[in-house]
């Protein structure tokens, strides 16, 4: 069970990795996969959160022809065998450079650092996502990820005291 007491704050990763909202895809693919992640903010020119654009809204966007992505299992997306998530990545950008801004989701779902660690399970939970910002004012401070939740489920995130 969650402890008592814990907020956004006190699991949250910080900093953010963050992309603007006049990437390429291109871009986009080799930040997420420089940086390991598996999603990030869509800012403005402002610095605002405008969306998320996630790896898979990257391969949705791409080509389905002979990129080495099998689509044989509905939504997921399965490579073939003898292709890694580079070459794949590779293939898409070699196909086009079109913006973040035609294949991110248009909102950001997020909230404050003091809100609680159960509200948050609650609200991933019911909207059916992955990740959560959590702003302090109109900027975003840190995310908590699924897998966040879960190292604190299994007691195995720090805490702070």
């Amino acid at each position: 069970m969650f402890s008592v007491g814990l907020t956004a704050k006190d699991i949250m990763s910080s900093p953010v990795v963050t992309v603007t909202d006049t990437m390429s895809l291109k871009e986009v693919s080799r930040l997420l996969l420089t940086r390991q992640i598996s999603g990030a903010p869509v800012l403005d020119e402002k610095g605002l959160p405008v969306g998320v654009v996630t790896l898979k809204d990257v391969v949705r966007s791409s080509p389905r022809g002979g990129n080495g992505i099998s689509t044989s299992v509905g939504e997921q997306y399965v490579l073939k065998p003898g292709r890694s998530k580079q070459d794949v990545i590779a293939t898409m950008n070699s196909q086009g450079a079109d913006g973040v801004h035609a294949v991110m989701t248009p909102y950001v779902y997020r909230v404050e650092e003091d809100t609680s660690v159960l509200e948050i399970a609650r609200i991933m939970t019911l909207a059916h996502i992955h990740r959560l910002f959590v702003s302090e004012g109109n900027r975003i401070s840190g995310v908590v990820s699924a897998l966040d939740m879960l190292k604190c489920y299994a007691g195995l995130k720090a805490v702070a005291a």
